[in-house]
């Protein structure tokens, strides 16, 4: 999850071309989904900008999808390692797991560095509601093979490594559930779209919104 599932995003379609006639691929992401949001905390660099740092120091063009490129070229290749660009350009079949409320994301634009979840103030709060529309905005609806979304409203990174799993819901479904479905037969969810549309932060877990883990 989280880093592993946006190397995975970035690499899987070359994999698969290289792969054709040996095997199949699918892709399971699970919180990949970095989006262009501006960091709360003054002089946080943000996660567009360290995608463009990464680019500078790292050798990863060929990983990157010639499509996206032709797309986003020179100064804006950088887009192509961005989540929230490249999912749109990905053709191998995919399940995208992405919590609206992802903690990484949230903490990412609060804090220096990411240390797990912890406790949110009435003003980080603000802050949190506004990454969770921004990254709603960005959530793909248009896929390319038989790939589908499931996004949850929990207070949550890495949905599958979460105490929560099995109690999650979106769109009427439990995560578990929809793997199942999807790796039996992957074209029956086929561009499927199972967003959690509850209201209150952490209201995936917590029926009109969790006040507990807010001071």
């Amino acid at each position: 999850c989280g880093s592993g599932a946006r190397g995975a995003m970035l690499s899987m379609d070359h994999v698969a071309t290289h792969w054709v006639g040996k095997a199949d691929l699918i892709g399971l992401l699970d919180s990949p989904l970095w989006i262009p949001v501006q960091p709360w905390r003054a002089g946080l660099p943000s996660l567009e900008e360290q995608t463009k740092k990464v680019l500078d120091v790292a050798n990863v063009t060929h990983f990157l999808d010639r499509t996206c490129l032709q797309q986003f070229p020179g100064a804006l290749r950088w887009r192509c390692m961005f989540g929230a660009y490249v999912l749109p350009f990905i053709t191998s079949p995919f399940l995208l797991v992405q919590s609206q409320y992802d903690s990484f994301g949230i903490l990412s634009g609060l804090d220096l560095r990411y240390s797990g979840v912890r406790w949110l103030n009435s003003t980080e709060l603000v802050y949190a509601e506004a990454y969770r529309k921004a990254l709603v905005a960005n959530l793909p609806r248009e896929f390319r093979g038989d790939s589908a979304v499931f996004s949850s409203a929990c207070y949550v990174h890495c949905t599958f490594q979460s105490e929560q799993v099995f109690a999650l819901r979106a769109g009427g479904v439990s995560l578990p559930e929809l793997l199942e479905r999807w790796l039996v037969s992957p074209s029956s969810v086929r561009g499927a779209w199972f967003r959690d549309d509850c209201t209150g932060f952490n209201c995936g877990l917590v029926a009109g919104g969790d006040r507990a883990i807010v001071t």
